[in-house]
């Protein structure tokens, strides 16, 4: 009996993909895949828009300042997801499970409440975060909002921190200033971001209990 799990243990780990092929898979083609089909749900969207609800649109979202200079914390939230392709093969495997179960979750999110929100014009401005922040939005849509998956995105880094060490809480405090970008430069409302943090959280709870079932 020990000869046979042992062999079929030995069977799965001659099946497994090589180190760099699954970090080509959770830089490459996950990352990819998801913005295309980010892209197309916004499109969508565009077309069957619906009013913002009044639990969305609250007093607090109105009350907030617009800061683009907080364009470049929101921005740096790309590469840092990349990053994690450069880890261990546990690490990776979670995080891009994580990763997959968090869109998954947010994209039914954005087809059920189809909603735009308002953004404010830097026409002519020369201030390089301006720019910057004028340049995202023409390239992402104000639409896909609740929940956001920026702050899941965020959620799943905390979760999957060194706890206890200084890096674990510059993950965390980096990944609340993403939470605060969010809502400041006027990708998403509060609320957003309010549901979307827990449920990357939660994602990567479930994907380390996942992996842990799954063969070696």
């Amino acid at each position: 009996m020990t000869e046979a799990v042992s062999a079929a243990a030995a069977g799965a780990r001659s099946r497994a993909l090589p180190r760099w092929a699954e970090a080509v898979f959770a830089a490459g083609v996950l990352p990819t895949s998801m913005a295309w089909i980010y892209a197309s749900m916004a499109e969508r969207a565009g077309g069957v828009g619906m009013p913002v609800p009044g639990w969305m649109d609250t007093a607090l979202d109105r009350a907030l300042p617009t800061l683009p200079v907080a364009v470049w914390v929101y921005v740096s939230w790309y590469p840092a997801m990349l990053l994690l392709a450069l880890a261990g093969r546990a690490t990776v495997r979670r995080a891009y499970v994580s990763l997959l179960l968090a869109f998954l979750t947010c994209s039914l999110g954005h087809l059920l409440l189809p909603v735009a929100i308002a953004r404010p014009a830097f026409d002519g401005s020369s201030d390089i975060s301006d720019r910057l922040l004028t340049w995202l939005y023409a390239v992402d849509p104000p639409r896909n909002l609740f929940p956001s998956f920026h702050a899941a995105g965020a959620g799943i880094l905390v979760a999957m921190r060194s706890r206890g060490t200084a890096g674990g809480w510059l993950v965390a405090m980096w990944a609340l200033a993403v939470c605060g970008s969010c809502v400041l430069i006027r990708q998403h409302y509060v609320v957003d971001v309010v549901v979307g943090f827990p449920i990357g959280v939660g994602a990567a709870a479930l994907a380390a209990r996942m992996l842990a079932r799954a063969p070696r």
